[in-house]
C-alpha cells in the first residue's frame, strides 16, 4: 500500500504504511529504502545516506539483522 500512495503523490499515507510494514519486518531494505524516499520528499531535501544504511548492510553480510531491529 505504501508504494501504491507513494506513486499517486500521496507521501504522508505512504510513510505511515512504510512503517508499519517495517514495524512487522523490520528487514525489509527495500521498504526501509522507500521511506527514507518518501521522508526526503516530503522535507524536500536531499540528506546523506545514514548509518543506518551502513548497519543493514553490515546486517546483510553478516546475517545479524536482528541485532540492529528496532
Amino acid at each position: 500500500m505504501g508504494k501504491v500512495h507513494h506513486q499517486s503523490g500521496d507521501i504522508k499515507a505512504a510513510i505511515k504504511y512504510y512503517q508499519r510494514a517495517i514495524g512487522l519486518k523490520p528487514d525489509l531494505t527495500e521498504v526501509r529504502d522507500r521511506l527514507r524516499q518518501a521522508l526526503q520528499e516530503e522535507d524536500g531535501i536531499k540528506i546523506k545516506v545514514s548509518i543506518a544504511k551502513h548497519i543493514e548492510g553490515k546486517c546483510a553480510i553478516e546475517n545479524r539483522c536482528k541485532m540492529y531491529s528496532a
